[in-house]
């Protein structure tokens, strides 16, 4: 079996970025950094480009139909599994593989992309308060 020997209730990844806050808020996003060690714990949001292992996803996706965090979660899906790893109790442990992190765009099929608009137009912000408040 694949989870054999993993925590259950984790959260696995390859890469994930340090979530940095400041007298409890968070720190913008494009201020944060990727973490390049083995890390536990809540402060590390997993990025699913290096690969994610959910173990007991069950615990997860109870929260997972819930229209208002669904709809406030529209472009940033790895901030979404978070908050329901984090409102499930699930605990992050990431590894922190290095890799390139070049991820081209195709410009004529591309009018617009996530990082554009999550990090230069500052959604992830927008979603990090909205996940703050849904979790307190």
């Amino acid at each position: 079996m694949l989870n054999q020997g993993l925590p259950d209730g984790s959260i696995l990844s390859l890469l994930a970025m340090k979530i940095e806050r400041q007298e409890g808020e968070f720190v913008p996003y494009s201020l944060w950094n990727y973490v390049f060690s083995n890390q536990i714990g809540e402060d590390y949001l997993p990025i699913g480009c290096g690969g994610c292992l959910y173990n007991n996803p069950n615990k997860m996706m109870q929260f997972y139909n819930e229209l208002e965090s669904m709809s406030l979660f529209d472009t940033g899906d790895d901030i979404y599994l978070y908050y329901l790893g984090r409102k499930a109790g699930l605990t992050n442990y990431t590894f922190g593989a290095e890799y390139s992190r070049v991820f081209p765009v195709i410009p004529w099929l591309q009018n617009t992309n996530l990082f554009e608009v999550n990090i230069g137009e500052g959604k992830n912000d927008e979603m990090l308060r909205n996940m703050q408040r849904l979790l307190s």
